[in-house]
């Protein structure tokens, strides 16, 4: 009943699929008005014995919307044993209409093999970068081929593709910036991504480690040692205090130093967990003076 209740109510939708996305116009401005701050966790359940191929879709598009929450754990419990070890859900997000429920059918449904077609209004997209791009409103459908696995419907082969209404990816999803030293080093620029809010000083700081992105590459730095590989536990947050561990050699000079303190410190402190950051550069503590005030440049993409 749970389950049905939200497909009825279309609070958030998620799914892959096979088809390509609607074309994107540059990045700008997104309105993220959805978001109430009521700190709302989705969560969903694993397969029903017996469901069918539309039913079992329709109930993994929840199980995505609650990826974030759970690393898409339950989300693969609809797959396929091999698609389930191959999958990676967040290589691209497709935004749609939270107005617009999901159109769900099945095209083909035979004993052996079923396809079943998802239609909804794309809004935007969020690349593997986290960088989102508005698109231009269109329809766009995914079809899902299903298999039986020990004699249940499983999906084969989804794409690495999730699509999340606008009210799910407010409530699971932070839009924060990444910071980058201007070439000069007189300040810092901001660089917008929607990251998981699970987690999200460790996203943060694996998105610095990957540099910015490609329309500001020329008019920035990076402070990070070129090469700088991380932990796999990502960043460690006790007391407020995100623990950095890079496996990476000490910058040479002071103005580096408190540099790269700068733009980890300005970038890692938006996660509502941090409020000081410690750095290790190869074992090595990263001590320098108070790092300077917040810049006052930005370009941000939220708009109120």
């Amino acid at each position: 009943m749970r389950r049905r209740f939200a497909l009825i109510a279309c609070v958030a939708l998620a799914l892959a699929g096979c088809a390509s996305l609607p074309t994107s116009s540059a990045p700008t401005p997104f309105d993220a008005s959805a978001r109430d701050g009521s700190g709302i966790q989705f969560s969903a359940e694993g397969p029903s014995d017996g469901s069918d191929a539309s039913t079992l879709v329709s109930d993994f598009l929840l199980a995505c919307a609650a990826g974030p929450q759970d690393d898409y754990a339950t989300a693969r419990l609809f797959l396929t044993t091999a698609s389930a070890r191959s999958w990676q859900p967040e290589n691209e997000i497709l935004v749609y209409d939270t107005d617009t429920a999901p159109l769900v059918s099945a095209s083909l449904d035979n004993s052996a093999q079923a396809e079943v077609s998802v239609s909804v209004l794309g809004v935007a997209s969020i690349d593997d970068l986290g960088v989102l791009t508005r698109s231009n409103g269109s329809i766009v459908s995914r079809t899902f081929t299903l298999v039986r696995e020990d004699g249940q419907w499983r999906i084969d082969a989804p794409d690495n593709i999730i699509l999340i209404s606008r009210a799910a990816l407010t409530a699971s999803y932070t839009q924060a910036n990444l910071y980058f030293p201007s070439v000069d080093g007189s300040d810092l620029v901001s660089d917008p991504r929607w990251y998981p809010s699970r987690r999200l000083a460790s996203h943060l700081l694996a998105g610095l480690v990957a540099g910015p992105s490609p329309a500001l590459d020329p008019v920035v730095a990076n402070a990070i040692p070129a090469g700088a590989t991380l932990p796999s536990h990502g960043v460690e947050v006790s007391d407020g205090v995100a623990r950095v561990e890079l496996n990476a050699a000490m910058p040479p000079d002071e103005a580096a130093q408190v540099s790269l303190s700068w733009q980890l410190t300005r970038t890692l402190t938006q996660a509502p967990d941090v409020s000081q950051v410690s750095i290790t550069l190869s074992g090595d503590t990263l001590d320098v003076p108070a790092v300077p005030p917040p810049p006052s440049y930005s370009l941000d993409t939220m708009v109120g």
